[in-house]
Order: structure tokens, then C-alpha cells, then sequence
């Protein structure tokens, strides 16, 4: 029997964790991004964060720093809006064999869809209840995922949009630090699915 059960999160990112065959690293971050539209050159950048919680605040100072790389300045009154969420979230790692289910995330949109499909009681398959029929299988593990939207700020057209995640191991500060580097380091660019080691 397999139950189905939907999460609608907001800033969900998946950058193609839940569907590859391999297992990232705690020093991997795995980035997808695309380009809508050439973002402006040097354009001012307003930061417009999903949540003013501490660890949104965090990053900060790495954003500023990424921004000022890309040859963008901070500025309320900048013609580019750059929002971005954080968010934590269970991830199959699929390897060989069986596994308890599967992980889908939609990333098209704000206002994401999850969907996860798990077995719950099996004589032949592994399950919740029945517990392991193989040696093999998927593994869960939680991610920390955050998500980037650069916009238009007057017509509030997509310009770029990147994701980033990265196994949850470690303080959660240092861990959106790194993503935050590594996916604003594409910013303009687009990138499917690329992992990439952080020293």
C-alpha cells in the first residue's frame, strides 16, 4: 500500500537532489539556476528576504559580499529586487534497489508543490511498518535548500532565479553562507543541476 501525501511550502528547492543517483557531501552544494533575462550590468540590487529570523539576517554580509563580486551594489532604491528564501526539507537519496519512496519538488513557481509518495505496509517491498525487505534502497536525509529570485522591480518580470542545497550537517549559518557563495556565483548564468565541493 502506498500513501500520498502533498506539502505546499513556499521557496521549496530541489536542484535535483531528490531524483539523482548520487549522494552530495556535507561540502557539496548542488546549484540549478536559469536566466529569464540578461540581468542589468551593474545595476542596484534591493534584498528583500522571505522572513527576518536570525538566520535569514546571517546572510546578509555573504550576499553583500556575492553581489558586490558580480559588480552589484545594495540599494533600497535599485531598479532590482532579489528575493530569497530559506527552507529545510527530507531528501531521498536514491541509490540501488527498493526504496521507501520518492521525493517530487516543482520549483516553476513561488508557492512550490512537494510531492511525497512512501510505502507504508509491505510483505515484498521496503515500508514504514514492514521495515526493511532489501539491503539496498533510498536513504533520507535532510537538506537545507534556499531559493533566489531577481526581478524586475517596476515591472516585476523573472530576470534570474538559482537554487542551492546541501546536506544538513553542521550550523546552519555557515551552511547558507556557503550556498548563498556558491549559487550567486552563477549569478547571470544558467546552471542545471551542478555540484559543486566548497573547501
Amino acid at each position: 500500500m502506498t500513501v500520498l501525501l502533498r506539502i505546499w511550502s513556499h521557496g521549496l528547492v530541489a536542484a535535483a537532489i531528490a531524483l539523482t543517483a548520487f549522494a552530495a557531501s556535507a561540502a557539496d552544494v548542488v546549484v540549478s539556476t536559469r536566466v529569464c533575462e540578461p540581468v542589468p550590468k551593474g545595476a542596484d540590487v534591493q534584498l528583500s528576504p522571505a522572513d527576518d529570523a536570525d538566520l535569514y539576517q546571517s546572510v546578509d554580509r555573504p550576499l553583500r559580499e556575492a553581489l558586490a563580486k558580480a559588480g552589484h551594489a545594495i540599494s533600497k532604491a535599485g531598479p532590482v529586487d532579489l528575493y530569497y528564501t530559506i527552507t529545510e526539507a527530507p531528501v531521498a537519496i536514491r541509490r540501488s534497489g527498493p526504496s521507501l519512496g520518492t521525493l517530487e519538488v516543482d520549483t516553476t513557481r513561488r508557492g512550490q508543490r512537494a510531492l511525497l509518495l512512501l510505502n507504508v505496509w509491505s510483505t515484498r517491498k521496503d515500508s514504514i511498518l514492514g521495515g526493511r525487505k532489501s539491503k539496498s534502497g533510498s536513504q533520507f536525509s535532510t537538506y537545507l535548500f534556499m531559493s533566489f529570485e531577481v526581478n524586475d522591480k517596476k515591472s516585476g518580470k523573472c530576470l534570474w532565479r538559482g537554487e542551492g542545497g546541501t546536506e544538513l550537517v553542521g550550523d546552519r549559518k555557515v551552511l547558507v553562507s556557503l550556498i548563498t557563495e556558491t549559487v550567486l556565483d552563477h549569478l547571470g548564468q544558467a546552471v542545471d543541476g551542478k555540484s559543486v565541493v566548497v573547501d
